[in-house]
């Protein structure tokens, strides 16, 4: 069994315990502290477990499912680097269609550009 398993059933088989009692008793079960509040914050935002404004921790569901990535996958294409601008725009309104980053990257290759 691994650590997020043994996390989500220790909070399941002992529904309504508070936060910090539940993270000491799996610390004694050889489980990292910092392992067992970051599962346990995860697994609330995942909403596989609940904490109530007293601090006491609740299973929502009956079974361990793995906790799914919040991260987006990245594409394989490559974005580009600037917005596409029409030639007829001012520089008021070219940078008003960026982004700050791009803003910011335009910002390094202009001032590369008038260096020297």
């Amino acid at each position: 069994m691994n650590a997020s398993q043994t996390v989500f059933e220790y909070v399941l088989n002992n529904p309504h315990e508070r936060f910090s009692d539940a993270v000491h008793a799996l610390v004694e079960r050889d489980i990292k502290r910092e392992t067992v509040e970051a599962l346990l914050h995860q697994m609330v935002r995942a909403k596989m477990l609940s904490r109530d404004k007293d601090d006491t921790l609740t299973a929502l569901q009956k079974k361990y499912t793995p906790i799914q990535s919040t991260y987006a996958r990245r594409s394989a294409v490559k974005p580009q680097m600037f917005t596409p601008v029409p030639a007829s725009m001012t520089a008021k309104q070219v940078l008003e269609t960026m982004t700050v980053k791009e803003a910011y990257t335009l910002h390094i290759a202009l001032k590369e550009m008038f260096k020297g």
